[in-house]
């Protein structure tokens, strides 16, 4: 996401409640950023994250 002069790498689980607050508040108030954004489901913590994530990467647009 962006096209900025600064770069920025997020891990995020799908099933993160903390993660999800980070992308949508603090994230968006961010400028001259690119952000780079894996997943990195936590199956311990979020058993359903695993299949979740493969299906975002499996999909057609990922955004």
């Amino acid at each position: 996401k962006g096209n900025g002069s600064r770069k920025l790498v997020v891990f995020s689980d799908v099933d993160c409640p903390f993660c999800k607050r980070l992308e949508q508040n603090e994230l968006t108030n961010i400028n001259d950023v690119t952000i780079y954004t894996f997943l990195y489901p936590i199956e311990q913590l979020h058993p359903d994250a695993v299949n979740k994530s493969k299906s975002i990467w499996c999909a057609p647009n990922r955004v």
